[in-house]
């Protein structure tokens, strides 16, 4: 926990600035929404070895799981930290940020890297990754591990991701910019300026997921002028949202049960696409529905307070979803590379393999948050 001089005295001891409560309830739909991308990517793969794309995926709006996340992100900054703006500056708020999301992110780099050289199969289309040179392998994993994004030209798998090692890292390099646009200018705005701004924005992505050129919201993961500004509209859309929702909103009284905010989440994941062709403006629409009026209806219903026997349920998912969603597809693309050399198009054939790849990540994830995130955050916030 950082350390803050007290106004009093410039020379007193530095004195804790204290954590709050954490909404448990709203920690264990970000696991589930963590385990939906799991699943999401799973499925994906199939789609693609059998020459689907990505509007024909299974679980088709899952990838709006991002935009849940922007939004329970800037629902608990603030608050956690508007009313201690003063007590709080962009330095002490930066390291606190640092502290609680850089150590995953290093370690999702890692597991890619050491991973990449396994995935060389022809069958995956995936290029001659063998032949990459180290330096460039290593210049790569030295840019993701300090989550910068990898420039064109650096591309070692082919696909144009930005973190081309651990490609859900993007959604993690705009948290950061999030949260550098709420420490510097976002937490002093008044509320009536959010909400105009918060305005803007969404009229912006509503242009683009009604009248763009796929009826979707689905951009963020390259480093192209269209990628990065759907992407940050979809960042200060949902981020913005959940400032708002945590400045205006009354506290939800009701404690509505965990699995029923969860099966809402999950069902708005895996309605297919809508319109088709024809009219890709009513799944823009769908999406629209969920990201500006579903998605905060559950984080104000899941704010309020969890209900008995939920609680270790709620903590375990809480303390998985983090590190589940940035370790989880160095797991995907070893699982790609095995079904696509092994000719296992469908999930009927794939299945044994389907479980044992979701076990490991969680796996993963559980112990690494223990083990590793856990007492790593502990250290460098004591020092």
């Amino acid at each position: 926990m950082d350390a803050m001089k007290t106004s009093a005295s410039p020379t007193a001891p530095a004195a804790p600035l204290p954590s709050k409560p954490h909404y448990l309830t709203l920690d264990a739909l970000r696991g589930v929404a963590a385990v939906m991308v799991l699943i999401f990517h799973i499925m994906e793969t199939h789609m693609a070895l059998a020459g689907g794309t990505s509007r024909d995926t299974l679980l088709n709006h899952t990838y709006l799981a991002v935009d849940f996340f922007f939004l329970l992100s800037g629902f608990v900054l603030a608050y956690a930290y508007d009313d201690r703006r003063e007590a709080l500056p962009f330095r002490a708020f930066a390291r606190r940020r640092l502290i609680r999301l850089q150590p995953m992110v290093v370690l999702g780099g890692l597991l890619g890297a050491a991973v990449f050289y396994a995935h060389g199969a022809e069958a995956v289309g995936w290029g001659a990754i063998p032949e990459t040179p180290v330096w460039r392998w290593a210049a790569v994993a030295a840019l993701g591990l300090l989550l910068l994004p990898v420039p064109k030209a650096l591309d070692i798998r082919g696909w144009g991701e930005m973190f081309p090692l651990n490609a859900v890292s993007w959604s993690l390099f705009y948290e950061y910019v999030g949260n550098v646009a709420y420490a510097l200018v976002l937490r002093w705005l008044p509320t009536r300026w959010l909400a105009a701004f918060v305005g803007a924005v969404g009229a912006g992505a509503a242009a683009w997921a009604l009248f763009g050129p796929t009826g979707d919201l689905l951009r963020g993961w390259m480093l192209t002028p269209e990628h990065v500004g759907v992407a940050l509209l979809r960042l200060f859309l949902s981020f913005g949202l959940g400032l708002l929702l945590a400045r205006v909103a009354r506290p939800c009284r009701v404690r509505v049960p965990f699995w029923a905010l969860s099966a809402a989440l999950v069902a708005f994941f895996a309605v297919p696409r809508l319109g088709g062709d024809a009219a890709p403006w009513l799944n823009g629409l769908y999406e629209l529905a969920g990201v500006l009026l579903l998605f905060p209806a559950i984080v104000w219903l899941g704010a309020g307070a969890t209900r008995p026997g939920e609680a270790p349920l709620c903590r375990w998912l809480g303390d998985l979803s983090y590190p589940l969603y940035i370790t989880h597809f160095p797991f995907v693309l070893t699982y790609t590379a095995i079904v696509a050399n092994a000719s296992w198009r469908s999930l009927a054939q794939a299945w044994p393999l389907t479980l044992l790849t979701i076990t490991l990540a969680i796996a993963f994830a559980w112990a690494s948050a223990r083990l590793y995130d856990a007492p790593l955050r502990r250290w460098l916030s004591r020092r």
